[in-house]
């Protein structure tokens, strides 16, 4: 059975409101990569979409979806991991070349140096630091503790500095 048109209307509406902010947060998680990143966010609205009834308050739905593609890319980016290892246990190189660098400058060396970071640095720091959220509220969204989130922060930011500590 069909759902109601309204309800439709109105995924349909959180999806064009929502769609930006969910590709940037894939894009930056998944250390750029803009089809990785759209997949992220193509497989996030399909789970929104199966439980969007249950998220009634308006204001919740938002961080009920960031918290979705947060994880949708966390597991990506574990899988990836899983099946770049099996192609070296196998012998075979599947790694994609870097894209190429639009310029030579400190934006290229920046973004070399989030996507070098583990998922979890990478996510708390993407989360904290570029989409302007607490702590707290990251650590939320990723389903761990806020001690964990702040450590993971910690290091993220350590390993940015030392990486980038010539640009200073």
């Amino acid at each position: 059975m069909a759902a109601p048109h309204n309800a439709d209307e109105t995924f349909t509406q959180f999806v064009a409101a929502h769609g930006a902010m969910a590709r940037r947060v894939a894009w930056r998680l998944m250390g750029g990569d803009g089809a990785a990143a759209d997949d992220v966010v193509q497989n996030a609205f399909v789970k929104a979409h199966a439980k969007f009834h249950t998220v009634l308050q308006e204001g919740a739905r938002e961080a009920w979806f960031r918290q979705i593609v947060v994880r949708e890319a966390l597991n990506q980016l574990r899988w990836l991991g899983v099946r770049r290892r099996v192609a070296q246990l196998a012998g075979f190189d599947d790694r994609v070349p870097p894209a190429p660098m639009r310029d030579s400058g400190a934006v290229a060396r920046i973004e070399a140096a989030v996507a070098a970071l583990s998922p979890q640095q990478r996510a708390i720091f993407v989360l904290v630091h570029l989409e302007e959220q607490t702590v707290a509220e990251a650590a939320a969204q990723l389903g761990i503790a806020e001690g964990t989130a702040k450590s993971h922060l910690h290091r993220a930011l350590t390993s940015l500095r030392t990486q980038l500590e010539d640009l200073r």
